[in-house]
């Protein structure tokens, strides 16, 4: 569709996505809409919530590690 659109940049990009950026794109979307880093980690099927934040941006991983301080706390 890119391509036929004219958007050859992304048709470019598109053409050399992987099942990984499909994967890491999908989650960060995810994190940027709110979905709690707990889904995040259940859909990602991650033994580790740490394994997780390795999705994140740093924005993203600063709510991760803010959300981690809030559970050691209680």
């Amino acid at each position: 569709m890119a391509e036929t659109d004219g958007d050859l940049d992304s048709a470019s990009t598109l053409r050399q996505a992987s099942a990984h950026w499909l994967r890491h794109t999908m989650l960060t979307t995810h994190a940027n809409n709110d979905v709690s880093l707990k889904a995040l980690q259940d859909t990602a099927g991650h033994a580790n919530i740490s394994t997780t934040a390795t999705y994140l941006h740093k924005s993203d991983k600063e709510r991760h590690d803010e959300l981690i301080e809030s559970l050691t706390r209680n």
